[in-house]
């Protein structure tokens, strides 16, 4: 991932990147998509109110760095909105 010029929220490394990385790969001509199939694999809750609090944290700041990205060269216009829904819910 590339590391963007100016200071947080904007700059730095890229914090939440899932998007961006879909993004990247689908411009480089590869597939993306997502599996419903896969057994056994979870993202589990945050154990505390305030590591639920720094996760949204780090994600908010991650959707206000994708900005930078919407008006990348080659991406697709759904690749876009897929970028803005993601920008909005913040």
């Amino acid at each position: 991932m590339p590391i963007l010029k100016g200071n947080a929220p904007f700059g730095g490394h890229v914090i939440s990147h899932d998007f961006i990385e879909a993004a990247l790969l689908r411009r480089a001509g590869w597939s993306v998509r997502f599996d419903t199939d896969l057994n056994e694999t979870y993202e589990e809750a945050p154990p505390s109110v305030s590591d639920v609090i720094t996760r949204d944290r780090r994600w908010c700041q991650g959707n206000l760095q994708h900005i930078k990205f919407l008006f990348a060269r080659g991406l697709a216009f759904t690749t876009r909105m897929h970028i803005f829904s993601g920008i909005m819910a913040i």
